[in-house]
């Protein structure tokens, strides 16, 4: 199937890249199913990537692959938020933060209190809000993205 995205023009659409989000992700009820898409084909170099709907594509969320970024971030998620996804092994399991891009860069920030977890083989994702007093909706991330880039 072919949208027509906002962002990015005509997009050709896989059906088996078609992840799920049930229920939406928070403030989207009526789009709940997303494609990832990625500047790079090698997965190492993508940092960022976008997060595309499906159902309405004005909306694309910029997502972090937090892992190359944040070395020690690990939110604390109960399994009553995991809801289908406590059945995820870890090793199929993808987490990202929606970011924040602001006409000025350096106030660039990422959702950390609520990431964004994708299990990418059953092909379903489900935003969740971390236990973690310390992470916040608006963690500022410009320097880490400096120190990480030398």
């Amino acid at each position: 199937m072919v949208i027509n995205t906002k962002s990015f023009g005509e997009v050709d659409v896989q059906e088996d890249k078609v992840i799920n989000f049930e229920p939406s992700i928070p403030g989207f009820p009526d789009s709940k199913r997303y494609m990832l898409m990625y500047e790079s084909d090698n997965p190492d170099e993508n940092i960022f990537c976008w997060l595309q709907s499906v159902d309405q594509p004005e909306i694309a969320f910029a997502v972090l692959d937090s892992g190359k970024v944040f070395k020690d971030y690990s939110p604390v998620i109960e399994d009553s938020e995991l809801g289908e996804l406590k059945h995820t092994n870890e090793e199929d399991l993808l987490l990202y933060n929606i970011v924040v891009i602001p006409d000025d860069v350096e106030n660039l920030s990422a959702n950390l209190k609520a990431p964004v977890l994708i299990d990418s083989k059953r092909r379903i994702g489900k935003q969740v809000i971390a236990n973690n007093d310390d992470y916040q909706v608006r963690h500022y991330i410009i320097e880490e993205l400096r120190s990480r880039n030398g």
